[in-house]
């Protein structure tokens, strides 16, 4: 009854009146709530950077990581944890660039700090978490930004944050700076499956690649040798190796040709990731 009452025509001025202050007054609550919301969210969150910029750099690193790692990935990737390696050397990318690793004006959140723009410079790792418009659940209206400042304490949360703490150790001990990308996106969680390659035309999406080694290789190159698969398609990794994407028995493998083995297969529409358009492969 309500909406149907937004676009019915009044029957004369003083339903015509009702019915636009019912409207005003909807439209204000709404305003007022995502205010209110917003600015909820914002004073969290310059706790959340008060509270770790008085914290040891390691520990901001740890922060920084593991929260994006929870909040962009989560446990997609399972045990093999590609993904979130990948993720978390794109923070680590970022962090050594000015343009993700300092805050400026137009960041909301600056207004809410307790300390001057100038004197954020040398927090970078806070930087890259709270940069806005870079990471997407840090929006208020986005409801995982809780977990900026609420973390998951359930019992699939704390395991998560365990296993992203011991990755994050592992990529700032042991990074790939050969892995230059600085930014990604998921296919498979974007409303209407949207291709971001075609905005970011400073930027050029890193080849598909394998994954792990797969079990099972005597059985899979059996199946290989009678012809019992399905062939889906091909594609050449960032060194120029050839791979074929194959289904046998139900399960999606990656084979390679050159170096004939068997490989998982890592869903190009779950991560496609970027690098800076200067960058360019033989």
């Amino acid at each position: 009854n309500f909406y149907e009452g937004l676009i019915r025509e009044p029957a004369n001025a003083l339903e015509a009146e009702s019915s636009r202050k019912r409207v005003f007054k909807l439209l204000k609550k709404k305003s007022d709530t995502r205010f209110n919301l917003k600015e909820y969210t914002l004073k969290q969150q310059s706790k959340v950077y008060d509270f770790w910029r008085a914290q040891p750099k390691l520990m901001r690193a740890l922060y920084v990581l593991e929260t994006i790692l929870f909040n962009e990935v989560g446990s997609i990737d399972g045990r093999d944890a590609l993904e979130r390696r990948d993720v978390a050397q794109v923070v680590l990318n970022r962090f050594r660039d000015p343009e993700y690793n300092q805050l400026d004006d137009e960041d909301s959140l600056v207004e809410h700090l307790s300390l001057a723009l100038d004197q954020t410079k040398k927090y970078k790792w806070l930087n890259v978490l709270f940069k806005e418009g870079e990471f997407s659940f840090t929006y208020y209206f986005i409801s995982s930004s809780v977990k900026v400042f609420c973390p998951d304490m359930s019992l699939r949360g704390r395991f998560l944050r365990r296993s992203n703490l011991l990755l994050s150790l592992s990529v700032l001990s042991n990074p790939n700076w050969d892995f230059k990308a600085v930014r990604y996106f998921s296919r498979a969680s974007m409303l209407g499956r949207i291709d971001m390659g075609k905005l970011w035309d400073e930027f050029r999406p890193i080849p598909q690649r394998p994954g792990r080694h797969a079990k099972h290789r005597r059985f899979l190159r059996k199946q290989l040798k009678d012809g019992m698969y399905r062939y889906l398609y091909s594609f050449h990794d960032p060194e120029g190796e050839k791979y074929r994407v194959l289904e046998i028995r139900g399960e999606t493998y990656v084979y390679g040709i050159g170096r004939k083995r068997f490989f998982k297969f890592r869903n190009p529409h779950y991560f496609v990731y970027f690098e800076p358009q200067a960058l360019q492969y033989d």
